[in-house]
């Protein structure tokens, strides 16, 4: 699927295009990177990400989208900065398994007992 398809104009900067990026699954786990990877870095309390991209880069995935500047030097990846990759990597994997979620019941149970 081309990224153009699933990250729109103006929900990301980049000198990048996502016209030009095939990519054929989304993953936030570094241990399951390759070659046809859109990786997006999501935050956590632990994130360091001078220990994690040194091992992402060395996967070469497709692209990386992340929510601040990336510093890598020069490569052939294709970063893309996004305001929130949380919020991001919701509608990209609705957009790339084409999920309607007007189809959808939501169903929300409280209570303790």
């Amino acid at each position: 699927m081309r990224l153009s398809e699933i990250l729109f104009k103006g929900e990301f900067s980049s000198e990048y295009s996502t016209e030009t990026t095939e990519i054929e699954k989304i993953e936030t786990d570094q241990n399951k990177i390759d070659s046809s990877t859109l990786f997006v870095f999501i935050r956590s309390i632990n994130f360091d990400i001078k220990s994690i991209i040194t091992t992402v880069l060395s996967k070469k995935p497709k692209a990386i989208i992340c929510d601040y500047s990336l510093e890598i030097g020069k490569t052939d990846i294709p970063v893309f900065k996004v305001e929130n990759t949380r919020k991001i990597l919701s509608f990209l994997f609705s957009r790339f398994y084409k999920i309607d979620y007007s189809k959808s019941k939501f169903i929300g149970i409280t209570g303790t007992n």
